[in-house]
């Protein structure tokens, strides 16, 4: 079964899901935590090489105090509960995302992950927290800019791809967005040029490994053109290790040899 080499996940409707149960928020991302300790086990045993998770985007500072604090304790607690799991499975895990403002014990445990994870590959764990896509790619353009800060240039996709933060990570094959809305919500929205969109009518907390083997299943019987021509299907790993700029001029100088 083709398989998707880099899923992007968005979990969303905790709250609602609480809303409905007569249960608070914090109580609806506990049992949200739950679900995604599911789906990291299905992503590992399906094979799966890259996982990015919407964990915290900078939107969200925009909710009250008590459920952000929340939210920082359960994150902290989730990485220290999972640090067992990391190294048992050989999850090389990444944080993307502004650190600034993240509290330095959280910080210190996050860099402390990395290190001990950094030489595994089996599965790429990626957790954008304190994140959004619009962030990053600004990010990624100021760094270009300083580079080179008394020269007038045009900053391409091939610089912007070359500077982002995952850097390492291929474009995202295949979103899945729970909680029945439609939308990437600032969520690697420059990798996610061509992915496939799944979304789900189940909330976050309903949601489980049978129904992300679903997902792939659904995304094993898409057609990927990527622009091409409608009979042919493609791969995202092929874009990813030849720049679009190269592929046009190698196309162009056949042409012209051609002519």
């Amino acid at each position: 079964m083709k398989k998707p080499n880099h899923i992007g996940l968005i979990m969303d409707g905790n709250r609602r899901w609480a809303q409905k149960n007569h249960m608070t928020s914090l109580a609806g991302h506990k049992k949200g935590i739950q679900t995604l300790e599911k789906v990291l086990k299905a992503a590992v045993s399906e094979d799966i090489q890259n996982l990015s998770i919407y964990g915290f985007s900078l939107e969200n500072w925009n909710r009250g105090l008590p459920e952000i604090q929340g939210l920082f304790r359960l994150f902290y607690k989730f990485l220290l509960k999972k640090n067992k799991f990391l190294v048992e499975n050989e999850v090389r895990f990444k944080l993307i995302g502004d650190r600034s403002l993240l509290p330095k014990k959280l910080i210190h445990l996050i860099n402390k992950l990395e290190y001990q994870t950094s030489a595994y590959s089996k599965l790429k764990l990626n957790i954008a927290f304190n994140y959004s896509s619009k962030w990053q790619i600004s990010q990624s353009i100021n760094k270009i800019l300083l580079s080179a800060p008394h020269q007038d240039f045009v900053v391409t996709e091939d610089q912007i791809e070359s500077e982002l933060i995952d850097q390492g990570f291929p474009d995202i094959d295949l979103i899945i967005r729970t909680g029945g809305e439609q939308r990437l919500s600032n969520f690697f929205m420059w990798q996610s040029a061509y992915a496939e969109l799944y979304f789900d009518q189940k909330m976050w907390p309903e949601f489980n490994d049978e129904d992300f083997r679903l997902a792939l299943l659904w995304f094993a019987k898409r057609n990927r053109r990527f622009g091409g021509s409608p009979n042919k299907s493609a791969d995202s790993s092929s874009l990813n290790h030849q720049s679009r700029s190269s592929k046009k001029n190698q196309i162009i100088n056949l042409a012209l040899r051609r002519a």
